[in-house]
């Protein structure tokens, strides 16, 4: 049965109109609404610029100081607590890490300003260069979180190790909106005999449950300095999610390897792990993989295939992580092989049989295929 030409036109157009008219309504709705609706207004990026800055001193096991820092505010808001982030380089160019902080100064729009003795963290190694960017800020207008998420309790146990290792064994999240929060991020701040030693962030992706308290467990922190005696945990930032998103991050969360469609990307099943064989390293020290074999299942072109590696305790618990990035992975239906392959500074000392390796994520090529 044939269906007239001009009666399809027709119901083109009354799609396209509806579907302008929603867009219409939606750009049209206050943020608190379009959260709840699952579109987000994200917050502007702030233009604060590092004009200069002067290395002072740092080190293996020492703290990162900059003798100077000037800033320069191209921003039409005040910012009240600006995160700067020091990434370092070894000899030849290989990454040894990087440390972060906040400082706690108001730099007015439009202004330039120099702070002196900037201290950002303590470095895992001795270093040759070092560059500096701003990679968040906050508003001096902001009185409260973007959020309404509290951390009501954590258990912390550290794990021994000489690098000071360690895993919180449970973070409690309480959520009294009527909406779930995901992308929930954690800040870690270590401390001596009350005082701040350091601090580290740490991203997770489960839901924190509308109008009730969700448990996180075995929550890795990352590097945590031997000296820490005391933890505190609070929430750096949440956004809220929609019934869809949701769904998907439920979905995620239950298989993290789903079967995909003919035309969705999925890294982590596209490319299998074929082989991996330890290189060398150890706690503070480079990390080399000796040889890795990836094998593209799919038919899917990849740009870009991110490797990750779980560093496990005695119990198979994750102590920290060491990600990097295969800049020519295999073709589609295709295998490849890679040798000596650096994997940044490692913050434990590797045992055997200690260490698991997956695919974390991936770039598709353009055009895909």
């Amino acid at each position: 049965m044939s269906f007239p030409i001009h009666k399809l036109r027709k119901i083109k157009w009354q799609l396209f109109a509806l579907c302008f008219l929603a867009v219409c309504l939606a750009w049209s709705q206050s943020p608190a609404e379009l959260s709840r609706l699952g579109i987000f207004d994200k917050e502007k990026t702030p233009k604060i610029v590092v004009e200069s800055f002067k290395w002072r001193a740092g080190g293996a096991g020492r703290r990162a100081i900059f003798s100077e820092v000037t800033l320069r505010n191209d921003d039409e808001r005040d910012f009240s607590a600006i995160v700067l982030k020091a990434r370092f380089s070894l000899k030849y160019g290989e990454p040894a890490g990087s440390t972060r902080g906040t400082i706690r100064k108001t730099l007015k729009a439009g202004e330039t300003r120099t702070l002196k003795d900037v201290r950002l963290g303590i470095m895992n190694f001795d270093i040759d260069s070092v560059e500096l960017e701003v990679v968040g800020a906050t508003a001096a207008s902001d009185g409260k979180p973007d959020h309404p998420l509290e951390v009501t309790a954590w258990d912390w146990r550290a794990a021994g190790q000489s690098v000071g290792t360690g895993t919180i064994e449970s973070i409690t999240v309480k959520n009294p909106a009527p909406e779930p929060y995901g992308k929930v991020e954690f800040v870690i701040v270590q401390k001596k005999a009350g005082e701040k030693i350091m601090t580290t962030s740490v991203p997770t992706e489960k839901i924190a449950n509308a109008r009730s308290e969700t448990v996180y467990k075995e929550v890795n922190p990352g590097f945590i300095h031997p000296a820490t005696d005391e933890i505190v945990v609070l929430i750096k930032s949440a956004y809220p999610v929609s019934r869809k998103q949701e769904t998907l991050m439920r979905k995620k969360a239950l298989d993290p390897h789903p079967e995909p469609d003919s035309n969705t990307p999925v890294p982590g099943y596209d490319v299998e792990v074929k082989k991996f064989e330890w290189g060398s390293g150890a706690a503070g020290s480079l990390g080399m993989v000796d040889y890795l074999v990836l094998k593209n299942r799919s038919s899917v072109r990849y740009a870009e295939i991110t490797i990750a590696i779980d560093f496990l305790s005695n119990k198979k618990r994750v102590l920290t992580t060491n990600t990097f990035k295969i800049k020519n992975p295999p073709p589609p239906g295709g295998t490849r092989k890679y040798r000596n392959i650096s994997i940044g500074i490692l913050n434990v000392s590797p045992g055997k049989e200690s260490v698991k390796v997956y695919v974390k994520g991936g770039k598709p090529a353009r055009g895909g295929g």
